[in-house]
Formats: C-alpha cells, sequence, structure tokens
C-alpha cells in the first residue's frame, strides 16, 4: 500500500480533470482531449482498458502494436 501512496494525487488529478471537462462538454474529438478521456475513464474502472475494435476511427487504418 505504501508503494501506491505516489499515485494517489496523480489519479485524483486525472479523475477530477476528466470530469470537469466533461461537466462543460469539453471534449471535442482533440487528441489530446480523447486521450484524457480515455485515462480517466480506465482509472474510473479500476485501470481496466476494454478495446472493442482496433481500427482506428475516421481512416479505417489499424493500430499497430
Amino acid at each position: 500500500m505504501v508503494e501506491e501512496l505516489g499515485r494517489v494525487w496523480l489519479v485524483g488529478a486525472l479523475l477530477r480533470t476528466g470530469d470537469a471537462l466533461q461537466r462543460h462538454h469539453y471534449f471535442n474529438r482533440a487528441p489530446e482531449l480523447e486521450l484524457l478521456r480515455h485515462l480517466r475513464n480506465g482509472v474510473a474502472r479500476r485501470n481496466v482498458f476494454k478495446i472493442d475494435n482496433l481500427i482506428r476511427m475516421g481512416n479505417g487504418d489499424p493500430l499497430r502494436p
């Protein structure tokens, strides 16, 4: 548990920032904001990320590992 205390502030900041942006409808598909939204959602869901589709939105290019 002691090892995880260093990350508590970062997780809290990510959640608060993501929630504030969502309340103000600020997610406008800008890549940086989309990344923030995905990171916030992952942290809120116990660091679980679900990838349903490996095709990038808009251009059809497959994501590369």
